[in-house]
């Protein structure tokens, strides 16, 4: 039996363990199985009891309800941008640390604003994953990932290091909640201008991703002539 048949095999078990609670077609395509399938190291058992396990905690957090809150402040602040589309059809998320604005961040008393801004942000890229999902008629199923760590060590600076492990208790809380919930997004991930202090945050980070995640980020170094336009585009943009 070839790999890709035995994928469709796991792909027609899922959707068959899957049929009682899944009414979006989405849920039940080929391209979002797949993510479930890599995140549970190609178990389809253990992909469906993380997917039910997901479906459930959407519903516990009410996640359409997060999607109606107002965080118009925090995306001021770190806007991430995903507009273009890569040579491969794929979405182009964006994140450049030298347009995050860092000053007066309160993560101590807003604790719980920032974990719910961080579901909503990844809530905002799953729908345009399902909009791409249908204009590809299930073809892109999978987003690629930008991560500009230029500004990274400044920004520190502004909220202050004495502060850091604060703000690395709070990304670690917000990374154990998304990598169970929001699995393999990002088909290929770049991170540029990675300093020591990226290096700090991922290592504390790393634990939550999964095989086919850790295998899909790519790091470049400040002195890297890693050209990610050329990478995803065949050409300057």
């Amino acid at each position: 039996m070839s790999n890709t048949e035995h994928k469709k095999l796991q792909f027609i078990q899922m959707r068959e363990l899957l049929e009682d609670v899944c009414t979006d077609e989405y849920y039940k395509s080929d391209g979002y199985l797949l993510r479930w399938l890599q995140y549970a190291n190609h178990d389809p058992n253990k992909a469906v009891v993380a997917l039910k396990k997901c479906l459930e905690w959407r519903r516990e957090i009410k996640i359409e309800s997060i999607l109606d809150e107002d965080f118009s402040d925090l995306a001021q602040k770190f806007p991430i941008k995903m507009s273009d589309v890569d040579k491969n059809g794929r979405m182009v998320l964006k994140i450049f640390t030298q347009t995050f604005n860092c000053k007066n961040l309160h993560f101590e008393n807003e604790k719980e604003r920032y974990i719910r801004f961080a579901i909503w942000l990844n809530e905002q890229v799953e729908e345009r994953l399902k909009e791409e999902f249908k204009n590809t008629k299930g073809a892109v199923s999978q987003c690629a990932l930008i991560v500009d760590c230029s500004s990274l060590s400044e920004h520190m600076k502004v909220i202050g290091m004495r502060k850091l492990w604060i703000v690395m208790i709070l990304l670690k809380e917000i990374v154990s909640i998304l990598s169970p919930n929001f699995p393999r997004c990002t088909e290929v991930s770049h991170v540029i201008n990675a300093s020591k202090l990226f290096t700090i945050f991922y290592s504390a980070l790393k634990q939550f991703s999964c095989k086919e995640t850790k295998e899909a980020l790519h790091v470049h170094g400040c002195d890297s002539k890693f050209d990610w336009q050329v990478e995803l585009f065949s050409k300057e943009i």
